[in-house]
């Protein structure tokens, strides 16, 4: 049976951790992918290609920079 305190009632608090990954660092990756999406998209429309073309480009270059600053 529901009482009249029911809405009252809270929830535990999530732990901080989890918090910070909802509040923090969610929303600043999709804002750094919305980023890349929209640099992504600008390189395509002004060198008349193909978007997939111009990812290929930016994996190629994160891969070669990837290679080159690896930590031997």
């Amino acid at each position: 049976m529901v009482g009249k305190d029911y809405m009252l009632e809270q929830p535990p608090a999530p732990p901080a951790w989890r918090q910070f990954i909802d509040l923090e660092v969610i929303p600043a990756c999709a804002n750094a992918f919305g980023a890349a999406e929209g640099v992504l998209e600008r390189i395509a429309v002004q060198g008349r290609t193909r978007p997939l073309g111009a990812l290929r480009v930016a994996f190629g270059i994160g891969m070669g920079l990837g290679t080159l600053l690896r930590r031997r």
